[in-house]
């Protein structure tokens, strides 16, 4: 995936190779919807609005883990394109 740089350099989110457990992706859904939201073209944020009204708890498992913050970003990306494809249809 390409970001432009200066983007990155203003993002909030801490860049590890960590693997994140449930708790971390609770905690940072947030900041991934976040994300989103600024680098989406207006038609998309009826997705975002629905991903921000969705309980991250119900999302994953309590056992549920990821190889890295990168993986956990993905996972929310995906479900942002699926309800973009639901918007459009």
């Amino acid at each position: 995936m390409i970001i432009h740089s200066s983007w990155l350099s203003k993002s909030r989110l801490v860049k590890t190779n960590d693997c994140m457990n449930a708790i971390g992706f609770i905690s940072f859904y947030e900041r991934f919807i976040m994300e989103l939201e600024v680098i989406v073209k207006e038609e998309c944020k009826p997705a975002i609005e629905v991903l921000r009204d969705q309980d991250p708890h119900d999302l994953i498992s309590p056992d549920t883990w990821f190889t890295s913050d990168y993986c956990a970003r993905g996972y929310v990306y995906s479900l942002f394109l699926n309800e973009c494809r639901k918007i459009n249809k």
